[in-house]
């Protein structure tokens, strides 16, 4: 049996909320975050610190990552200015200029 075309339908529009104005919109993917392109970019122009301790949760003990995370549990944080994606303990490392976490809870920890 043929296919539908899909052409002739008018496309999906999702709703959601931005991300860096908080303004609803209707995107064309599920997973869309920004209203616009102007609110991407000025999402991305934030400093690199700004945005990395905003998805960090400091606690008493640790520090936790509330982000991505990889394949093997560790924080991950895109550098968008240099197009590539930094472990958050080595980026809170190289923020804070400090020494490493040891506790039982590296994985997770950025305390520095």
């Amino acid at each position: 049996m043929a296919q539908p075309n899909r052409s002739n339908y008018p496309p999906t529009k999702y709703p959601g909320v931005c991300s860096h104005c908080g303004a609803p919109f209707l995107g064309y993917r599920r997973d869309q975050r920004r209203c616009s392109r102007q609110c991407r970019g000025a999402s991305e122009r934030l400093p690199i610190a700004d945005r990395f301790w905003a998805k960090v949760q400091k606690t008493e003990g640790c520090w936790l990552w509330t982000h991505s995370r990889g394949k093997r549990g560790y924080g991950l944080f895109v550098v968008v200015k240099h197009h590539r994606t930094e472990m958050a303990h080595r980026m809170a490392w190289e923020l804070t200029s400090r020494t490493a976490c040891t506790c039982a809870t590296a994985a997770t920890c950025h305390r520095a």
